[in-house]
């Protein structure tokens, strides 16, 4: 997961995006309709270390297990829309640890997922602040739908040393029937985690993704540097001329 989605949210909208194929993006869902203005700004209410949560159209983050880059392509009254470079698309809302609400693509199919039964909130970030939700999920791929009862908690602090930094962090432990199932590492400074780590139920080997980038709508890099794949491939043409 990537983004956001429960809780009292209030917005901060300012102006209109106008990111080329919006319009692909935001008809995807019939669920689309009303749900209010396309603004180009968003944050919740709720208080991080760093700041609010907030969201801007053009916000890039790049992870690592596939190397994949989301954008902010539209935000829509609580929802925020997303893109990735490998053809993926998201809706989520403004809390980054927790799973998206409706997603599309060759990867991962179509789905939904209902958030309810909510109690507690992590925001803001302290140690000890715990969240229970209760997520059910349809999708066109098998097993086509599933819930769960999940339990997350702010279990402690940790300075990670990775793209330039070192960064303070959150650690967040999540879990259903398993407990401590899902480890994020957030840094207030990049609104995200920087590490997510799943553990294998079966006992296998954990599954890792981690933040290789976060480049802000005007450019700024926040954290790390990840060369555009378009320039590299320009770049790899060149060496390959030149050879």
């Amino acid at each position: 997961y990537l983004t956001p989605i429960c809780g009292a949210i209030a917005l901060a909208l300012a102006g209109c995006s106008d990111v080329p194929g919006l319009d692909r993006v935001t008809g995807l869902f019939s669920s689309d309709k009303g749900e209010g203005p396309i603004g180009s700004v968003a944050g919740a209410d709720d208080q991080t270390a760093g700041g609010p949560i907030k969201f801007t159209v053009g916000d890039r983050y790049t992870y690592d297990n596939p190397v994949e880059r989301w954008e902010v392509v539209s935000i829509r009254g609580d929802r925020v829309y997303w893109r990735s470079d490998l053809g993926e698309r998201q809706i989520t809302g403004f809390n980054p640890l927790l799973p998206p609400q409706e997603w599309f693509g060759r990867t991962r199919g179509k789905g939904r997922r209902l958030i309810r039964d909510t109690k507690g909130a992590l925001f803001p970030l302290k140690v000890g602040a715990a969240l229970e939700y209760r997520s059910t999920v349809t999708t066109d791929r098998p097993p086509f739908g599933w819930e769960h009862k999940w339990k997350c908690a702010v279990t402690g602090t940790e300075t990670v040393k990775t793209l330039g930094g070192p960064f303070e962090t959150f650690v967040i432990k999540c879990g259903h029937k398993q407990p401590n199932l899902v480890t994020y590492h957030y840094a207030p400074k990049v609104g995200n985690y920087l590490v997510r780590r799943v553990k294998d139920p079966d006992g296998g080997l954990d599954s890792v993704r981690s933040l290789l980038s976060f480049e802000r709508a005007d450019g700024t890099v926040v954290a790390g540097i990840v060369p555009d794949r378009a320039a590299q491939a320009t770049q790899q043409q060149a060496s390959a001329a030149k050879s």
